[in-house]
């Protein structure tokens, strides 16, 4: 049975989808909401916890806001010239993409 080229090209793909993935989503903006009851520890915090008997909020939500949109098209040459390998390459680095964007929940 045939093996799929997602299949075929996993491993030599991952450095290159994980590249991409942190490119994509170097837009998103983290926020942290503060003085929270709850979530994770807001280290700067915790000294109030140590001088303040009653303090009671010494956690922080984080707060995640999207980037900007992008529209990606992928343009792909299929002349003579890119016979053989080379569109063997053009091959991996479009399912590479495709991870990429699928894992980052964009449309595809």
């Amino acid at each position: 049975m045939a093996q799929s080229a997602r299949a075929r090209t996993g491993g030599k793909t991952a450095p290159l989808t994980a590249r991409l993935e942190r490119a994509l989503k170097a837009d998103e903006q983290t926020h942290w909401k503060r003085e929270q009851e709850r979530r994770e520890i807001d280290r700067p915090a915790l000294a109030k916890l140590v001088i303040s008997p009653g303090y009671r909020t010494p956690f922080r939500v984080k707060r995640t806001t999207e980037g900007r949109d992008a529209a990606i098209t992928l343009l792909i040459d299929r002349s003579g010239f890119m016979a053989g390998g080379k569109i063997a390459l053009v091959r991996l680095c479009a399912t590479a993409l495709c991870d990429a964007l699928m894992q980052l929940s964009f449309k595809c």
